[in-house]
């Protein structure tokens, strides 16, 4: 049995109730929560324009991160710079998010999550487009860091953001609209763009538009996404609620009702409520990495911020390691080029297939968010580990076996690392959300710019001292190595001991801890913590039993 929340916390005063026409709501003299006020205002055009924002930062925010792998030849042609050096672009710019994650979602919980979003999209244009005129290696080296300060830096608040302004019904959907379709869409078009890049018919080293309108290319989708939001991204009403804005919020929130045709429902003038946020009154002037210090939210954090290091080192693990494989496979059983590029486009079509499957597992009764991640992590540890003894099978190792078990194993990665996000954001309070995301993100962004460094270095013969990436493959080495971390991974969320389907997303910490089960790791370490002594937390954790 799920924990419910204290009937308390989220009750009305009971008065005099009045229709407000047809199917309006009846509104009490106590005001209605933020969460029963977006019941009411339902999803439509208002959230759409801002979801559109989100996802033209998130197509932007793709293309930038895999730009790079296509231009290695020009820069190379240009600077005489080799592959390796090229490398250190992507180690820059994920370094960069790693430390633009962690400011700015300090900075969106204290001052908003539309101020983030906008200020990070303008940068995001600056940065960009600087990129273009860089005149050597170290000016885009310096510039690639601070555009992943820029990407970091509005990741958590756009995350947060979709989450608190839809209705709990559509939350997981949302997400995984802006992020999965965000993401594919940016993959894709730089993948087109590199097509168009090299004519290959008249010569393979013949750019026909350069790698610096390649870059420009990239950055476009921010243009349009900062013009739109300054004319319809709002402020998370939620946001406003906890820190004391209830006006502000009903005012919003009537003005979403207007764009979505259900003002019947949601009347100007509605009172909204403010959560209960007396535990967190001494706490309120702390930032939010403060609050996320304390136990036990740092045993939240630091658990689920493994579990995203798992899943993303698995996630781009798969993603450079199969070409590198591909290749020396390829090699010894005198595969074409062809056969070797059709093994690597069906696989990665796996992340459709992942996508779907998250967009309805996530909401599935008796499924949900928590077992959706494990369950995805568990797949892909499987499959890596199936993999391990297929290539040892000289029956089993060829194309087709190939192709099943790292297309299987890509999807599962991809729906852990697309579910994971959304589970991640809704476990914390609103006012330590952005920050406790931005930690996890940052944990992930390390994650995945270690996995192309793992991945070159399990995967080459340094007896032999022979420093070609496909020389002497032993894929035994890397493929355990990712079955392991996906089922650690898998553990920690298991250890976590939450789950979020079917709730609504928590404004206090108590809110958090009353969805903790209580034969979880999780759960034993806050009632053994004073802070958790309550005799309603208990009682939740009684009944989580």
């Amino acid at each position: 049995q799920r924990p419910s929340l204290p009937p308390a916390m989220f009750s009305r005063k009971k008065g005099d109730e009045s229709a407000k026409g047809g199917d309006s709501a009846k509104e009490d003299a106590g005001g209605l929560t933020v969460e029963e006020a977006l019941d009411l205002v339902e999803l439509g055009r208002g959230q759409y324009f801002s979801m559109l924002v989100n996802l033209l930062l998130g197509i932007s925010d793709n293309m930038q991160m895999v730009a790079v792998f296509y231009l290695t030849r020009a820069l190379g042609h240009d600077w005489g710079t080799s592959p390796d050096v090229v490398a250190w672009l992507d180690g820059g710019l994920f370094l960069g998010a790693a430390v633009g994650v962690l400011i700015g979602g300090n900075v969106a919980d204290r001052w908003g999550r539309k101020p983030v979003i906008l200020w990070g999209a303008f940068f995001l244009v600056v940065t960009g487009l600087a990129c273009a005129w860089a005149e050597n290696f170290v000016q885009l080296l310096s510039i690639r860091f601070l555009l992943g300060c820029t990407l970091g830096f509005n990741d958590a608040a756009s995350t947060a953001m979709t989450l608190e302004a839809v209705p709990s019904k559509y939350r997981g959907k949302a997400v995984l609209v802006v992020q999965g379709i965000g993401g594919a869409a940016g993959k894709i078009l730089v993948a087109v763009m590199a097509e168009e890049l090299y004519d290959r018919s008249y010569n393979p080293g013949y750019e026909r538009f350069g790698w610096r309108t390649f870059l420009v290319l990239c950055a476009l989708p921010c243009i349009p996404a900062l013009l739109l939001g300054l004319y319809v991204l709002n402020e998370s009403p939620r946001w406003l609620a906890v820190h004391g804005r209830t006006e502000e919020a009903s005012q919003l929130l009537h003005n979403l009702s207007l764009r979505n045709g259900t003002s019947d429902k949601f009347p100007k003038g509605t009172k909204i409520l403010r959560p209960d946020m007396k535990r967190e009154a001494e706490s309120l002037q702390m930032s939010s990495l403060e609050r996320l210090s304390m136990e036990p939210m740092r045993t939240m954090v630091v658990l689920v911020s493994g579990a995203m290091v798992c899943a993303n080192f698995v996630y781009f693990g798969l993603l450079y390691a199969l070409p590198v494989y591909i290749e020396g496979a390829g090699y010894s059983n005198r595969w074409s080029r062809n056969q070797k590029s059709t093994i690597l486009v069906i696989v990665a079509l796996a992340e459709a297939p992942a996508m779907w499957f998250g967009f309805g597992s996530i909401d599935w009764k008796d499924v949900g968010r928590s077992r959706t991640v494990i369950g995805s992590l568990v797949g892909a540890s499987i499959c890596c580990l199936v993999f391990n003894f297929q290539a040892l099978t000289q029956l089993l190792h060829t194309s087709g076996g190939i192709v099943a078990t790292q297309f299987l194993a890509r999807g599962f990665a991809s729906a852990s690392v697309i579910t994971l996000r959304i589970y991640a954001a809704e476990i914390f309070p609103t006012i330590t959300r952005a920050a406790a995301v931005a930690i996890a993100q940052a944990w992930a962004r390390l994650g995945a710019a270690l996995s192309p460094v793992v991945v070159g270095f399990l995967l080459l013969d340094w007896q032999q001292g022979e420093y070609g990436m496909w020389t002497k493959l032993q894929p035994l080495r890397v493929f355990m190595l990712f079955s392991i971390f996906a089922g650690v991974g898998a553990f920690l969320i298991h250890e976590l001991g939450i789950e979020t389907h079917g709730t609504t997303l928590p404004d206090n910490t108590e809110e958090s801890l009353l969805r903790v089960k209580q034969n979880s790791s999780l759960g034993d370490h806050i009632k053994r913590h004073p802070s958790a002594d309550s005799e309603e937390l208990e009682k939740a954790l009684g009944d989580s039993k």
